[in-house]
């Protein structure tokens, strides 16, 4: 069976991305239309939650406290 791929994620900044919770630089990233120089140099804000997410914590067990 083959593996099927996560969705990529709409453009930095676009109004697909706002919605989904996207704080990367809208102007910036042109509202999402075309990334600014160089052509794949999108900017990302960091802990964006769709383009810079944060790994899921761990559950603790008593063992971590």
């Amino acid at each position: 069976m083959p593996k099927t791929e996560a969705p990529k994620p709409p453009n930095p900044g676009s109004d697909a991305a706002v919605a989904l919770g996207c704080t990367c630089a809208r102007m910036d990233n042109n509202h999402g239309r075309f990334a600014p120089w160089p052509p794949d140099g999108w900017w990302i804000t960091a802990g964006c939650p769709v383009h810079d997410p944060k790994p899921e914590a761990a559950p603790q067990t008593k063992g971590d406290r």
